[in-house]
């Protein structure tokens, strides 16, 4: 399998400075996404949306690694309205329309998850991710999709959860 050249994992790790860059492009991006994580992650709304929109677009192939990290951010908002009963869709509008993009593959996909839907691979994985059963498996089947797709959704599904009393007051 074919190792990308560059994906979100660096985000699971602020505290460490470029630890995946290999030439300026790189590191100029991987800037970009550290100041975006925060911005999104943070107390005000609209920094968040800032956020959103700094890194939409943001990468190479055919859904860039910004486009996916969104859709893992919208995957985890999705997770936690239907586990904890609450109603999380302004938010979610909110997100859907600062990331629109002119990119088929990912407007296809924003759509997708804007009016609750997913494909079989992440319908899997959110349904192992609730049951906490066969979840290394299911993690495993996205993490192959695309050169960085699956790693990149997965890092945005994962600090959304991660800091979720943060950035979405509504959570408890």
């Amino acid at each position: 399998s074919k190792t990308p050249n560059f994906d979100l994992t660096f985000l699971l790790y602020p505290n460490k400075k470029n630890i995946v860059t290999k030439n300026l492009i790189d590191s100029l991006i991987q800037d970009r996404f550290q100041k975006a994580s925060k911005m999104i992650f943070s107390h005000c709304p609209i920094q968040q949306l800032q956020g959103i929109k700094s890194i939409k677009g943001l990468g190479l192939g055919l859904t860039p690694s910004g486009d996916d990290f969104i859709f893992g951010i919208l995957l985890a908002i999705r997770f936690l309205e239907k586990c904890c009963t609450l109603n999380l869709q302004a938010k979610i509008e909110k997100i859907y329309y600062q990331a629109k993009s002119e990119n088929i593959f990912s407007h296809t996909f924003l759509s997708c998850i804007y009016n609750g839907g997913v494909n079989q691979k992440f319908h899997r994985f959110l349904s192992a991710f609730a049951s906490t059963k066969e979840l290394p498996e299911q993690a495993i089947e996205l993490l192959s999709l695309g050169a960085s797709s699956g790693v990149d959704l997965l890092v945005g599904f994962y600090l959304a959860l991660k800091r979720r009393k943060k950035w979405l007051p509504e959570v408890k």
